[in-house]
């Protein structure tokens, strides 16, 4: 199955946590530009987060969940 990436999507990517160490796998919002994306070697991306009102972020943004599994994002958890 060949992905399309878009700005946007969310991918599963591995990634450490914001301390630097204990990897794992979890979603994360393509921020890399479709124009960028053809040409990129490496992808901008955010992780995506349970942790509400906790994360150590000025910024945040709420992704749409459903407990069946969102129709758009897929996300399961708020």
């Amino acid at each position: 199955m060949q992905l399309h990436l878009a700005q946007g999507r969310i991918v599963w990517v591995t990634v450490p946590d914001s301390r630097g160490g204990n990897t794992k796998t979890r979603p994360a919002v393509v921020l890399t530009s479709d124009s960028e994306l053809g040409t990129a070697t490496e992808l901008q991306v955010t992780a995506v987060t349970t942790l509400m009102g906790e994360a150590p972020f000025a910024h945040t943004v709420e992704l749409p969940s459903d407990p069946n599994g969102h129709p758009q994002t897929k996300l399961r958890k708020r």
